[in-house]
């Protein structure tokens, strides 16, 4: 018998609701949720999106033709949450709630905000998407 390195993950979705100019959006503040097999020490990261910007590396979401950049950052810091790379991605030993290798019961909690960006201009109304993905590394 083998037991291998797994894990559960609850991420919920961000909604940033709605506003009439990019200014009047609030940051939004939410948990990360993380179950991985006792003693496992792991990374969590989180994709670019389906439309990132290539220069500045920030995220977009997609209404048509318009895009509307935001952002995912770790904590309640600044550092932006990204896939690649030690200072981007989130170690198990940096979780919020239960720090350290995986518990195998019970979750480790990765806090995040997440921010559109005012110094853009307030695209055309619409519904604005985008999909992240979120990976554990062993």
């Amino acid at each position: 018998m083998t037991v291998a390195n797994d894990c559960t993950i609850s991420a919920p979705s961000i909604s940033f609701g709605s506003a009439p100019v990019v200014s009047a959006f609030s940051t939004i503040s939410q948990t990360i949720s993380v179950n991985c097999t006792k003693g496992s020490a792991y990374t969590v990261g989180l994709g670019d999106g389906t439309h990132p910007v290539s220069v500045g590396g920030r995220r977009q979401m997609i209404s048509g033709s318009n895009y509307l950049a935001y952002d995912i950052f770790q904590g309640a810091g600044t550092t932006r949450w990204g896939s690649v790379g030690t200072a981007a991605r989130r170690a198990s030993s940096s979780a919020e709630v239960n720090p350290g290798n995986g518990l195998g019961t019970g979750s480790q909690i990765f806090n995040y905000n997440a921010k559109i960006y005012s110094d853009q201009t307030t695209p055309p109304a619409g519904s604005y998407t985008d999909s992240v993905v979120l990976d554990v590394g062993f």
